[in-house]
């Protein structure tokens, strides 16, 4: 039937005098332009609505105190003389620490007790957990908590590709699972820091492996991964000090948000990444990041007042330093109370990954490469 067709056409065509084959050549020629245009066209608006004309990041909820920036595009803002003006991908989610709290979990140890599980989910024999995919999708599906996740991203970074074992400090439950690497990653992320047991909410932060004050601060922390570099400082009243003297020498930027009784505050960011790492070679990425959302209540202890912290990961190629100019931007919060508090590197490459609820099979990055440590989001039951 289809060669019948082309055949009638074909002879059809040849009906045609010289003059009208050149007439309706022309035609179809326009017609064709003008597909292409309307083609571009669609498409322009398709993508100005997801990422934003003005290159404010559009957030999506996926559940009450959970939202989603899902396939946004970043350009570049601040670029440095000499630097290549570049743009990039990414998706990222947001969650409310007073409702929700970051967890780390020890992969391997993990599988060892989920064993049955993994292998029916997986249609693997448990009797050869070597044969698991022991990736952030394993995690995901195989949660070792009781309270919901609502994602899990790669946590400290493995040794190699062959050998998954934490390149640095992994501490779970007050368990120590790899020691202290001194000439490793420069950042320990500790996922709780609040001053006392009253606070109602997790108060994340990281401290810094070459300050000998800070040792104390990391043998006291019960839940912590080495990682880094550190993309937006989170300094003590010391490197404060040290950033205002010199703001050249240490980057600090400032940031104007709106306070809650409406007057404009004046923030300083203080850059971790130098302009001279603009031009770097882009990799994949991923980031954790905490924000300072200006909430208030009555009880300073109420977990109405928690921050908001932050996963991302890109999926085309960016450097440390673009990462820092979404991270330190208002169009990336797009709420004009929020401000950025701090953001740390998280494993990047092949390693950039996200699964989150509602995400599916299409989680960001390689969700089945094996890690040794896993860093989750999870629902904090005793406070719904």
């Amino acid at each position: 039937m289809v060669l019948f067709e082309r055949e009638y056409i074909r002879l059809y065509w040849r009906s045609f005098s010289y003059k009208e084959r050149i007439y309706w050549k022309r035609k179809m020629k326009s017609y064709a332009l003008a597909l292409v245009a309307l083609s571009s066209l669609v498409s322009g608006c398709f993508v100005s609505q997801v990422a934003g004309a003005d290159n404010t990041v559009v957030w999506t909820e996926l559940a009450p105190h959970v939202e989603a920036a899902k396939a946004q595009r970043w350009t570049v803002k601040k670029v440095p003389a000499g630097a290549k003006k570049r743009d990039f991908e990414f998706s990222a989610l947001r969650f409310h620490l007073g409702y929700y709290e970051l967890r780390l979990v020890d992969i391997a140890e993990s599988s060892n007790s989920m064993a049955a599980r993994i292998a029916r989910d997986q249609r693997s024999d448990k009797e050869f957990p070597e044969l698991f995919e022991l990736g952030v999708r394993a995690v995901f599906k195989t949660n070792p908590f009781s309270a919901q996740a609502i994602a899990v991203a790669p946590a400290g970074f493995p040794a190699s590709n062959r050998n998954p074992t934490n390149l640095g400090l992994l501490k779970v439950n007050n368990h120590i699972k790899s020691g202290l690497l001194q000439k490793g990653p420069r950042a320990i992320l500790c996922l709780n820091n609040a001053r006392s047991g009253q606070y109602q909410f997790q108060v994340p932060t990281f401290f810094r492996i070459d300050r000998p004050n800070q040792r104390q601060l990391i043998d006291k922390c019960q839940d912590e991964v080495q990682l880094g570099p550190r993309l937006i400082e989170d300094p003590n009243s010391e490197d404060k000090k040290a950033f205002e003297e010199d703001p050249d020498k240490y980057g600090v930027e400032w940031y104007f948000r709106k306070k809650i009784d409406g007057e404009t505050e004046k923030v300083p960011v203080y850059l971790g990444i130098p302009a001279k790492l603009a031009n770097s070679t882009p990799y994949l990425r991923a980031a954790l990041a905490v924000d300072e959302p200006g909430r208030m209540s009555n009880n300073k202890f109420s977990k109405e007042v928690a921050r908001n912290a932050y996963i991302i990961v890109t999926t085309s190629p960016a450097t440390l330093w673009d990462l820092q100019d979404l991270l330190s931007s208002p169009e990336f919060y797009a709420n004009e109370r929020y401000a950025p508090h701090w953001a740390v590197n998280l494993p990047g490459d092949e390693y950039a990954t996200m699964v989150h609820i509602n995400s599916g099979a299409n989680d960001f990055g390689s969700g089945g490469l094996q890690l040794r440590s896993g860093l989750l989001g999870c629902g904090k039951h005793q406070f719904l």
